[in-house]
């Protein structure tokens, strides 16, 4: 396999390696962060795919043509098979590379993996993420996510052949309550499979001085250096264009020659309203002349998140914040610059902050490159466009184009219903990654959806996962922020509203040869409603195809307008009562939308720290002295109390008790007629004990009060 490299004068292998076919493990290491060798054509024979713990359950029936059990959702243990007490994980046949290993949940059981058939790592399963283990301990490429991902980007190369196993039973796997003799629950094992004829050295625990090193500085770059180019460029031109963009007007930068964009940075100003803005400023790309762009979308989503600002550092995309004070250089639209550039001149504004949006896909192009920024707002918007390129050495033919396109809500496949289309082009190329944003008003879980991807016309995906947070790197749904180098949850609160979260696959890249397809499970309809949107990116031939269209301005913005949330129709939400005594503890607002949504405007009042004898007394004014029934919804769970409640001094009601193995909403209850003055009222809340199956912690919720004729 003859490796080109295209922005050379640094080279980040040996060309006397790639001229003979053969990688050391430096070579492995080193494509964790060569941007450059993504534009190369894939060589025949070269594959990406997954292993994965999907549920065996579906299936492609060739002979009819349909897709069965296609959503089963089992997809915590499904293995290949079981060979005497191991089930077996993965097996592939070299020579190729594991990139990346994942897991939701981690046990004591030994994963064990043999490489060209000599047993190489043999480790507890959680051993593999814990970082306590050598060569498996560097924070940027072993690390569980906030979110709760286990992941381990520790390139694993090998010559012959792969055979992951774990000493457990299909049963064994399948229990959802974690034996810890047990390796765990889900898995991923990502990896790339070579040419045939292609030499690689075999992964070994005990490394060089050398080797050593070069995982060093690959940890390097995907820690401390994120937001900084990780590929050293000798030449580099650099292109700084600001402009004052009128509404309904574009500017661009037109490049020329055989050269390589290896930087794309844009600077706006801050602004009130940058969730729509984002979404009406468009960036695109034309590479050599071509009448339609290569990269079309949303100025925000192309920089991996949305909507709006939602700051973080990954290694080929960020947005991150500069200094206030800073001065930033605009253009007015009197003089204009050298021809093709843009129509405008130069002036200074003092501008109190801005942010920096950074790309650093590798992007070459054979004859120029025109990159224009529309403006579909209603005002005049301040634009910064600064762009770094090299020249291009490498024959052309041997290169794709990069592409990077928006959409939303295409409509599914009949044959494989809720699964939503990423991306689907024909020719020849990589899939290096998404971005994807998620409306989802009503809030609960959204994705519970695998990605699913076709290369060269398969019918059964060579890449089949076990759910949408799982692709991206975390796990359980949890809705925590988080940023490493490959994958990143940019914006989330508890699943309800906007979710946004993106993937680069690097290592981990998908060759096709002729045709490829992207989905992911889309459990949601439309009509929820719960919308998606996505940026693919992909490099692909000069003859390929690439049907994605430009989405107008008005389907870009408004869909996403206010959040579906529950209130009970007349009801004083208890944790905005005034608390004006508590005997002891404490109390705050606790979000409940995680619980469910039946709990009135997705909060309680929480009082923790209280034992039998204490309570708390709660202020409600009343413009009118009436007499009413008093209506409380309170919370259940195993560690809450029982409780009493007093009427301005008045007990009412039977005791409640607020025991429930499970965390639930009481329902109604209707403690009868109360006497209400006009004015202050108080409502005491006085703990009593608790149930004998309840731990003894004696919290108490309480949802809303309110009364009722």
């Amino acid at each position: 396999m003859k490796i080109y490299y295209p922005f050379i004068p640094i080279f980040l292998f040996c060309a006397a390696c790639a001229a003979n076919k053969s990688f050391t493990y430096k070579d492995i290491i080193s494509k964790l962060y060569d941007l450059p060798t993504l534009a190369e054509l894939p060589e025949k024979g070269e594959k990406g795919a997954l292993f994965s713990s999907y549920d065996r359950r579906s299936k492609y029936d060739e002979k009819t043509d349909t897709y069965i059990n296609w959503f089963a959702n089992d997809d915590w243990a499904g293995v290949i098979r079981q060979e005497s007490e191991n089930v077996v994980l993965a097996e592939i046949d070299g020579p190729g590379v594991i990139w990346r290993m994942w897991s939701a949940t981690v046990a004591d059981g030994n994963v064990k993996i043999y490489l060209d058939g000599k047993l190489t790592v043999d480790l507890p399963w959680k051993d593999y993420f814990n970082r306590k283990v050598a060569p498996f301990n560097r924070e940027g490429l072993v690390y569980t996510t906030k979110a709760g991902g286990a992941n381990n980007y520790t390139p694993i190369p090998f010559q012959k052949s792969c055979k992951i196993v774990s000493k457990a039973t299909i049963e064994q796997s399948k229990k959802f309550d974690i034996d810890p003799g047990v390796w765990g629950k889900f898995f991923h094992f990502n990896y790339t499979i070579f040419p045939k004829g292609t030499k690689v050295k075999t992964f070994q625990m005990k490394l060089s001085r050398s080797e050593d090193k070069a995982l060093d500085k690959a940890n390097e770059i995907l820690t401390t250096k994120l937001g900084e180019n990780p590929v050293a460029h000798k030449n580099s031109n650099e292109e700084i264009v600001k402009w004052i963009i009128p509404p309904g007007e574009s500017r661009f930068l037109n490049i020329t020659g055989r050269r390589a964009i290896t930087a794309l940075k844009v600077q706006i100003p801050e602004n009130k309203n940058y969730k729509d803005l984002l979404r009406q400023l468009t960036l695109s790309i034309n590479w050599d002349n071509e009448p339609s762009p290569s990269v079309w979308s949303p100025i925000g989503d192309y920089f991996g998140t949305a909507p709006g600002i939602n700051e973080y550092k990954s290694l080929v995309m960020g947005m991150v914040s500069k200094i206030k004070g800073q001065r930033l250089e605009v253009r007015d639209k009197e003089k204009p610059l050298e021809k093709g550039k843009s129509n405008s001149s130069l002036q200074y504004s003092n501008t109190p902050c801005f942010f920096d949006f950074y790309s650093y896909w590798y992007m070459p192009f054979d004859k120029n490159a025109k990159i224009s920024i529309k403006n579909e707002s209603s005002e005049d918007q301040q634009i910064s466009l600064i762009v770094e390129h090299v020249p291009l050495k490498a024959t052309w033919e041997k290169l794709g184009y990069f592409h990077a396109k928006w959409h939303r809500d295409l409509e599914p496949e009949t044959k494989k219903n809720f699964d939503w289309k990423i991306l689907e082009t024909s020719g020849r190329g990589r899939f290096v990654g998404t971005m994807l944003h998620v409306w989802n008003p009503r809030g609960g879980w959204w994705g519970e959806g695998d990605e699913k991807f076709y290369v060269d016309g398969e019918k059964f995906p060579s890449t089949f996962g076990t759910g949408s947070e799982d692709y991206f790197g975390y796990a359980w749904c949890l809705p925590d922020i988080f940023s490493q180098a490959f994958h990143c949850q940019t914006t989330n609160f508890h699943n309800r509203g906007h979710v946004s979260n993106n993937r680069w696959h690097i290592g981990d890249n998908i060759p096709f040869q002729k045709s490829f397809a992207a989905y992911i499970e889309k459990y949601h309809k439309n009509t929820r409603p719960t919308f998606y949107t996505c940026v693919a990116y992909w490099y692909l031939s000069k003859s390929g195809a690439d049907n994605i269209k430009e989405t107008p301005a008005k389907d870009r913005t408004g869909y996403y307008a206010k959040l579906i949330i529950f209130k009970e129709k007349d009801a004083l939400e208890a944790e905005k009562l005034p608390i004006i005594r508590i005997s002891k503890g404490k109390t705050n607002p606790q979000f409940m939308l995680d619980y469910g949504k039946t709990w009135s405007d997705d909060n309680q009042l929480f009082w923790t720290g209280g034992k039998p004898g204490d309570f708390m007394e709660l202020e409600i004014d009343s413009k009118e002295n009436a007499e009413k029934n008093l209506i409380v919804q309170f919370t259940k769970a195993d560690d809450y109390a029982k409780i009493q409640l007093y009427f301005n001094g008045e007990k009412v009601g039977k005791e409640i008790d607020c025991y429930s193995p499970n965390v639930i909403v009481s329902g109604k209850i209707n403690f009868g007629k109360v006497k209400i003055k006009k004015g202050k009222n108080i409502l005491k809340v006085k703990i009593t004990g608790s149930n004998s199956k309840a731990k003894k912690f004696y919290a108490v919720g309480l949802d809303y009060i309110k009364f009722d004729k």
